[in-house]
């Protein structure tokens, strides 16, 4: 357990650094009396901590020659050069590389060569004879700087808008970049926006108040929740140390009316092997914009560090330290042997994540007759559909164990699947269940695929990417889990966890019998994993979409007499209540759909036994998998609608940092049932998942790509 970042005495917080293993448990070496460099201004005098201390001690200035002239160029050198790639710490907007004071000891104690680089324009150059400070120039001026002395492909770090240099590098110099960490990013914003049309007075003006000691103190008590006010002033007298320079506010303007970093574009170009860092609690650039990043590069990991805002490596550089290194070290590892995986530590999470496997997110767009027909015609050519042909729809015969109402249904995909349902004998501790599923039309050489469905439905959830998996050429099993769907519990099994996991292992056992891509939405990746842990034999890998695996059970409605249990579950099987579920799970659904989707969802609640088992689950204290998901050892996808308003997606990423080998993929313009609403772009993902990585086998350096649209 890695320990929290405290502050400490003087304004100056020591970063928990014990628990990093290289450093054999020593404390670094601290000492206020350090000689400043001559060209650092006075100020510095002033500052109570010590690292920031030790560090400005170490700036030097050195020449970078430059299409613009020459600049004496401020940075932190290495203190000896290494075998490894070196590592380029790069830092925000109007920042400085004091911004490393506590990260930079830890990393070079960790045995790594480490630059820290003042971008141009910011930091402690000489820019008396002041350059243009445009994109261009700052790009050229760390070119000229990383050819002159580095010379080596470099691990290129970014926090915050560094991480837009750190991009804007790579692409127009991928040979310099070996890989990048990108913390925090500031990647999603156009330029300087409006700020570039400023009359200059009006923009001087703005740089000065950028300068004043209230903007900037308010600033850091943004980027650092809770700091102490000695703390937070010592921060601010930092942070602007710069600025005190005489050509600060020219160069920031001239910043400012260039136009600024717009990356947007160069994202999908970035062909490097990436690190993103997030702060969970970053209260300047929101996480989904992180989760973003990591679906739009083609070779990413995201680790999101809790309890940390905007700027982990000064709030965590234990953590960040941590994760810099490993990530560095398992690159080299991979080098060597390419099939090795390797796992991070942090608090909370661990994991890491693999190659990628992305659709194209197609929307489904509203169809008449409350039956909103999706795009079969998936793009690409990952999946190998029948010749582009359409589903052939019918009314069907229904089996006649199926409720009445499913004749009052007009979605002709829920249907077609319901008349493909059918019971087949279970045999439990406790007895035959004739369990209904869907079974596959074929059987395949490739590991069957497994469809389970959320809490209280059915395997009518997959009326339409069940279809797109059978023509991308899978064996598709849809199955009722124990006590929901249309299952004959005329003889009442128990229906709790242990009841529900023994009767979708017997029928795996009897009726499959062949390691399974086992898919769970919703509550259905609490019962993917539970399953899973328990009988890992039976699992090849998983998919768990919009998992609500974070909840502790059914909580205190374990407790409640069965009286009132009886009149809650009554009260959920209510048109209004599914009507509401239906149109919190679908945004902006017209409602004839919401209307047909609902009884669609509720067709197993008029079973006449549906009452008793679902109160016989609720009294048995439901699923809590919490502590099972460190457990996971199969390969795993997590898929995730981007507008989810059940489960926050905050909770996609925890579990994604949780799972030792996961990958996420976010879903745009998708609620909490993608596999209903953007069943094309679910279909393909699990698809190109599911399928045997020969390829990838073949070639371990191979990725595919996704395109997700802004």
């Amino acid at each position: 357990m890695l320990t929290s970042f405290s502050a400490g005495a003087g304004g100056a917080p020591p970063p928990a650094l014990t628990n990093l293993k290289w450093l054999n448990s020593r404390r670094l070496r601290i000492w206020a009396g350090c000689d400043f460099p001559d060209f650092l201004p006075k100020q510095v005098e002033k500052i109570k901590d010590p690292y920031a201390r030790k560090l400005a001690s170490r700036i030097e200035r050195i020449p970078v020659n430059f299409s613009k002239g020459c600049v004496m160029s401020s940075c932190v050198m290495p203190k000896e050069q290494k075998e490894t790639n070196p590592i380029v710490l790069l830092h925000g907007f109007d920042s400085t590389c004091l911004e490393w004071r506590y990260t930079f000891p830890l990393l070079e104690e960790a045995g790594l060569e480490i630059w820290a680089v003042d971008i141009l324009g910011w930091g402690f150059s000489d820019l008396g004879r002041l350059p243009s400070c445009d994109v261009a120039s700052k790009r050229d001026h760390l070119y000229q700087l990383w050819s002159t002395y580095i010379k080596r492909p470099m691990v290129l770090v970014g926090p915050s808008l560094g991480s837009a240099v750190a991009i804007d590098f790579s692409v127009h110099y991928p040979e310099a970049v070996d890989s990048l960490v990108l913390i925090d990013a500031s990647v999603y914003a156009e330029g300087t926006g409006k700020l570039a049309t400023l009359p200059k007075a009006v923009a001087y003006a703005g740089v000065y108040l950028l300068k004043s000691i209230p903007l900037r103190l308010y600033a850091v008590s943004l980027a650092f929740n809770g700091l102490p006010l000695s703390t937070c002033i010592d921060w601010t007298y930092i942070g602007r140390l710069h600025c005190l320079l005489p050509w600060w506010e020219d160069a920031t303007v001239n910043f400012m009316i260039s136009g600024g970093y717009n990356v947007i574009d160069q994202i999908k170009h970035v062909k490097h092997k990436t690190l993103i860092i997030w702060g969970e609690d970053d209260q300047i650039i929101d996480y989904k914009l992180g989760v973003r990043l990591h679906c739009e590069i083609p070779s990413a990991t995201l680790r999101q560090i809790p309890q940390c805002g905007h700027i982990p490596h000064v709030q965590k550089p234990d953590v960040v330290s941590r994760l810099i290194t490993e990530f560095v070290q398992s690159d080299q590892s991979q080098r060597v042997k390419p099939d090795s995986v390797s796992t991070i530590s942090v608090p909370v999470m661990t994991g890491t994540c693999t190659s990628r496997y992305l659709a194209d997110p197609i929307q489904l767009p509203a169809g008449t007759g409350g039956a909103p027909p999706p795009a079969f015609l998936l793009t690409g050519t990952n999946l190998k559909y029948s010749n582009s042909r359409r589903l052939r729809i019918w009314a069907g015969e229904f089996p006649d164990f199926l409720p009445k109402q499913v004749e009052n249904i007009k979605d002709p995909y829920a249907r077609k699947l319901a008349s493909r349902i059918e019971r087949i004998p279970v045999n439990l501790s406790k007895g035959c269940v004739m369990s209904s599923c869907v079974k596959p039309k074929e059987q395949t050489e490739a590991n069957p695929v497994v469809l389970l469905h959320g809490f209280d439905s059915s395997c009518l959830e997959w009326r339409y990417a069940l279809p797109m998996l059978e023509d991308a050429g899978l064996e598709i099993w849809a199955i009722d889990i124990l006590g929901w769907g249309f299952s004959d519990l005329g003889r009442l099994p128990s229906c709790d966890v242990a009841s529900k996991r023994d009767h979708l292992y017997q029928l795996w056992s009897t009726h499959i019998k062949r390691p399974m891509v086992l898919v769970g939405p919703s509550l259905g990746s609490a019962v993917a994993i539970d399953f899973s842990v328990k009988y890992p034999e039976a699992v090849d890998r998983l998919v768990l979409i919009d998992a609500s695996v974070y909840a502790e059970g059914t909580g205190n409605l374990a407790t409640l007499p069965k009286a009132v249990a009886y009149a809650g579950v009554y009260l959920l099987k209510s048109l209004p209540l599914r009507l509401y579920a239906t149109s919190l799970a679908f945004n902006g659904l017209p409602f004839s759909t919401c209307l047909d989707w609902t009884n669609i969802g509720r067709l197993h609640c008029s079973l006449p036994w549906w009452e008793d088992a679902l109160v016989n689950f609720m009294i048995s204290g439901g699923y809590n998998v919490i502590s099972q998901i460190e457990h996971v050892k199969q390969k795993t996808l997590i898929i995730w609608g981007e507008d989810d308003q059940i489960i926050d997606n905050k909770l996609a990423v925890r579990l994604h940092c949780e799972l030792p080998s996961a990958i996420l993929r976010q879903i745009p313009k998708c609620g909490h049932i993608p596999h209903v609403e953007k069943p094309d772009a679910v279909s393909r993902l699990i698809a190109n998942f599911a399928r045997p990585d020969q390829s990838q086998r073949a070639n371990p350096d191979s990725v595919s790509t996704i395109s997700v649209p802004s």
